[in-house]
């Protein structure tokens, strides 16, 4: 799917469709039906009505939809992941995330095992080995996350040069 196919799909799956999303991205209805047209045009000329970044940006933030990053990133050979939201973490939540690390790798290991069982991988095979690939991937960013916001910014340590004490002999 092209990033403007997802685009599309994207504003008119939205409930109450662009009439509902427009207002809260800013936009009149008719601009953004214009926008999200799936008439692509004469090629190399400009439409007048095309979709921003900005228009992509407020619409993946109000919809939660990736779909039009996943279609952007596809283009490029790349995946967007979305971080999971986890608030707070102690010690017993930091093993939590280190141990999920290790069972999402351990998943991708075991399909990857039973893919090549037969000595071939099939396209359902590899759908599984990428799912959980990604999965784990999510896994050791989630933990990445959690470890950054651990981080303690350390103050230099500022040393005083040494003054001579009146009754002090060196």
């Amino acid at each position: 799917m092209s990033p403007q196919d997802a685009f599309h799909h994207v504003c008119h799956e939205y409930p109450g469709s662009i009439d509902a999303l427009a207002p809260r991205i800013g936009r009149g209805a008719a601009v953004l039906r214009n926008k999200a047209t799936l008439d692509h045009g004469t090629p190399g000329v400009r439409r007048s009505h095309e979709p921003t970044l900005a228009d992509v940006s407020s619409i993946t933030r109000v919809t939660g939809d990736l779909r039009v990053l996943d279609a952007l990133a596809d283009e490029v050979g790349a995946v967007v992941l979305r971080l999971p939201d986890v608030p707070g973490c102690g010690d017993d939540a930091l093993l939590g995330l280190v141990l999920g690390c290790n069972r999402e790798f351990g998943e991708v290991c075991a399909e990857i095992r039973n893919a090549l069982a037969d000595g071939e991988i099939s396209p359902d095979e590899y759908d599984r080995i990428n799912r959980e690939t990604l999965e784990s991937v999510r896994a050791q960013l989630e933990l990445l996350d959690r470890l950054r916001g651990l981080v303690v910014e350390r103050r230099p340590v500022v040393r005083m040069p040494a003054r001579a004490v009146k009754g002090v002999r060196k």
